[in-house]
């Protein structure tokens, strides 16, 4: 009995091993992982929700599922070097939306350097003047969008990929915000596959998202095997939310992108939550 035991107990610390080896590390398939994570900025009012409390848990996520990328929204400045400061080999693009520096929060790219090469990057303002820092129409907080051009170094593939975050307040905002970040996807991407990632702060049937999911896929619907997961994203540091609320989203130009999976991950700690967001997270391939 004692050896069909040792012999059970290696076995599942094998198959443990193995499933960590292929979630953390790099994998050299032309597919990639992607997240989109609302990871809250760094409140001391949010008690035991604060950012000291949960950033660790945030990078073990990236870890654990092996993202190559990352677009996060929320973040300032000393929380993305938090972040990259516990993972190992990723960088990251992005300006604060303050000052177009880094005051304010940012929505950044973070990008694995051993899988992708960055080729261009540049953020723009949400607003009637999106190459200067600006508040646009009748939002609440000034808001940008960050995009980068990348090569992966595995497929050989460029794509471009656009990280957002759309105002919570105001209506007019989103509206605007969504046609202009899709005139100037056209503009920028050309040709390009394109990825879109962000908070857009709007469940799916809101009428002001049309102008994005009219012109690219809601990669929700696109995995084969069918979503994982919650159908919301928004949780309110609630460990008992219904998580019915989707307001984070990623989307694809699918004639040039395949999806081969799709979750929301509702991973928590302690009955605690890594942010009131859940993160979307995603595998792709490029054509």
């Amino acid at each position: 009995m004692r050896n069909i035991r040792a012999f059970r107990l290696i076995i599942a610390a094998l198959t443990v091993g193995l499933l960590l080896m292929y979630s953390c590390k790099p994998h050299k398939t032309d597919s990639f992982r992607l997240m989109t994570y609302n990871i809250r900025f760094d409140n001391p009012d949010d008690g035991l929700n604060a950012w000291p409390y949960r950033k660790e848990h945030v990078a073990q996520m990236v870890k654990f599922y092996g993202v190559d990328l990352l677009g996060v929204q929320e973040a300032l400045n000393h929380q993305l070097h938090d972040i990259i400061g516990m993972l190992d080999g990723y960088e990251y693009v992005g300006v604060g939306r303050d000052d177009g520096d880094t005051l304010g929060e940012y929505s950044a790219i973070i990008y694995r350097t051993q899988r992708f090469d960055l080729l261009f990057s540049k953020t723009f303002w949400l607003s009637e003047t999106p190459d200067t820092s600006s508040l646009g129409w009748d939002a609440a907080c000034k808001r940008v969008c960050t995009w980068a051009i990348f090569k992966d170094r595995i497929s050989g593939k460029t794509f471009a990929m656009f990280n957002t975050h759309f105002d919570h307040m105001g209506k007019e905002a989103r509206k605007n915000s969504a046609k202009l970040l899709v005139n100037r996807i056209t503009a920028i991407a050309d040709d390009l596959p394109v990825v879109i990632t962000g908070d857009f702060n709007m469940i799916p049937t809101d009428s002001s998202l049309v102008p994005v999911t009219s012109n690219f896929a809601d990669t929700y619907n696109l995995s084969p095997i069918g979503h994982y997961g919650p159908i919301g994203t928004w949780n309110g540091f609630d460990y008992n939310s219904p998580l019915t609320d989707r307001i984070d989203y990623c989307f694809v130009d699918s004639n040039k992108i395949d999806i081969l999976r799709h979750a929301h991950i509702d991973d928590a700690f302690r009955q605690r939550f890594p942010s009131d967001h859940l993160p979307v997270f995603v595998e792709m391939r490029v054509r």
